[in-house]
């Protein structure tokens, strides 16, 4: 089930990870805390992956990377 990011509520999300919104509220002030904290970890993630990566020698083998990685 996928859901437009702009219909999303915190209420929602608590529901969904069973927390209670206090609890929520505790970590991230809003849900858009929540989601620039997951895109800081997996482009961190993604980042030292393809660290070693030289460009545009090893294009072919970035692109295998980011579909796995995106997979997972």
């Amino acid at each position: 089930m996928t859901t437009d990011y702009e219909k999303i509520t915190v209420a929602e999300l608590a529901r969904r990870a069973r927390i209670n919104k206090k609890t929520f509220y505790r970590y991230y002030p809003t849900k858009d805390d929540l989601l620039a904290e997951l895109q800081t970890s997996l482009s961190q993630a993604y980042l030292a992956l393809t660290k070693d990566l030289v460009y545009p020698r090893d294009l072919a083998k970035s692109i295998t990377y980011f579909f796995n990685f995106s997979a997972k």
